[in-house]
């Protein structure tokens, strides 16, 4: 008499973009133990001696990723995710978020997939999808990586089999992806162990956070900016006003009004990639307006935000910021700076944005927006306009930034700044920038 070993137990549910549902599996059908009707000295209550059964090293690690479009349509390979495996020494096979394809891992390939039971009572769904196998691969920490080509629900299986083509054990999860995301789980695999690995999703709780508010007067006002980022991949959100056109380019993230009691401008983006975020706050009526950037890291832990408060702004008036967003842990505050600035400055500007800007008809005044590098000897700053000392109007400090109104004679005025400090390499240097603003 015969009967089929099957292990099943199941994880804790969650479905959100890269939630999981989790199950185990033992072994496959293929594999069966007999059962001995007698007692022994391996017996269990019931009197019933079981021999579990022999797999045979060997093993096969396969990785398999299969994709339904949200509205349930089948995707065929290789559409909707790339699918990467990164082994315990680095190396690579599979396809990578920007549709490179590796093949560093030996004895390790990539390939489609037809999902032989996509309709079986358990197990992954989804008809087509792309997986990685490894033949007889090393104990170790291995990382799948899943980035996302198209809106789609993912069924990731990982499987290890024996010599004979034996299922030893399965680890299912289901996931959500969209274009640009990318998800990983951890795999640590031991071959001579049951279960030989676990199917761990990396959380990324990390978050970060643009609002922008406008004020005509005292009173908060309907907004008066739109706001367009740019991040380090040349990815856009946001509006540009003047053509109208909204930009969604960025996955995990939206731009809207806000939640809160006033109408603003916001940016919101979940697992945001590291690097440097360029943003364009661009005025659609006259006001000022105070931004704020939050972040958090991956664990969700946050840092003090960012703030620049009390900006004049008009039509058509574009102000560029960068946005240093680490990711870091424990959090550290998002660094923001002034979008124009040559190399690595002691001085950047969010306005002007070029060496010579020209004021719109009436305009008798310019509002400079100018960002300290953390590295500067405040006394050492000195401005002048049009040959006129106006140092006094500024407050220079170490990582911090000023909004100046200075009025402006018609025609042609240089504006001269510089300042002393540290270069990246530690030697003292004085940069110095001089603007050309013209008054109509």
């Amino acid at each position: 008499m015969t009967s089929v070993e099957e292990h099943l137990r199941t994880g804790t549910p969650r479905w959100a973009a890269a939630g999981l549902i989790v199950w185990l599996l033992g072994a496959g059908t293929t594999a069966a133990a007999q059962v001995i009707m007698r007692p022994g000295p391996g017996a269990n209550r019931s009197g019933v001696t079981i021999i579990e059964p022999t797999f045979e090293p060997p093993y096969r690690l396969t990785v398999s990723v299969y994709v339904t479009g949200q509205d349930g349509r089948p995707l065929p390979a290789p559409l909707g995710a790339n699918v990467l495996v990164i082994d315990p020494q680095g190396r690579r096979v599979g396809v990578d978020e920007t549709g490179r394809r590796f093949a560093d891992v030996p004895n390790g390939t990539w390939g489609p997939l037809v999902n032989p039971q996509p309709n079986a009572p358990v197990g992954p769904r989804g008809l087509f999808g792309t997986g990685v196998t490894l033949n007889d691969p090393p104990d170790g920490h291995y990382v799948l990586e899943v980035a996302g080509t198209d809106q789609a629900l993912l069924d990731l299986a990982v499987a290890q089999w024996d010599r004979a083509g034996r299922r030893r054990w399965m680890h299912i999860a289901r996931a959500s992806t969209e274009p640009g995301a990318v998800d990983r789980w951890d795999i640590p695999y031991t071959a001579a162990a049951r279960p030989a690995f676990d199917l761990a999703e990396r959380r990324d709780n990390s978050y970060l956070s643009l609002r922008v508010y406008g004020w005509i007067g005292a009173a908060a006002a309907e907004p008066v900016t739109e706001l367009l980022v740019t991040d380090a991949r040349g990815r856009r959100l946001g509006r540009e006003p003047q053509s109208k056109r909204d930009y969604q380019e960025i996955p995990r993230a939206s731009y809207g009004t806000g939640t809160g009691d006033t109408e603003g401008r916001e940016i919101e983006v979940s697992q945001p990639g590291t690097g440097v975020y360029a943003l364009d706050v661009i005025g659609i009526a006259s006001g000022t307006y105070d931004m704020t950037v939050y972040a958090t890291d991956v664990a969700g832990q946050s840092a003090a935000p960012s703030e620049v408060r009390d900006v004049p702004t008009r039509t058509g008036r574009v102000h560029r910021y960068r946005l240093d967003y680490a990711g870091a842990s424990p959090p550290a505050a998002p660094r923001l700076g002034g979008g124009w600035g040559q190399g690595a400055r002691l001085l950047s500007y969010a306005y002007p944005v070029a060496g010579q800007t020209q004021l719109a008809p009436g305009e008798t005044s310019i509002t400079v927006i100018v960002f300290y590098a953390p590295t500067i000897a405040r006394d050492s700053f000195r401005a002048t306009l049009a040959g006129r000392d106006v140092t006094a109007s500024f407050t220079p400090t170490p990582g911090g930034h000023d909004v100046v109104r200075l009025p402006l004679a018609p025609g042609s005025n240089a504006l001269v700044l510089s300042v002393n400090g540290a270069a990246a390499d530690g030697a003292m240097v004085r940069h110095t920038d001089s603007l050309q603003i013209v008054r109509r």
